[in-house]
């Protein structure tokens, strides 16, 4: 029962890491295409 609780809070980390990391993208390439003028 312990492996299952702790699978699901590593899935929990791993899908707000994921997020984050899209954020991060985001955040990244946004301004570089407006700087490119593809906005």
């Amino acid at each position: 029962m312990v492996q299952a609780e702790r699978l699901k809070e590593l899935e929990k980390k791993s899908i707000r890491l994921k997020r984050l990391l899209i954020e991060l993208d985001l955040s990244i390439a946004i301004p570089k295409e407006a700087e490119s003028g593809n906005l």
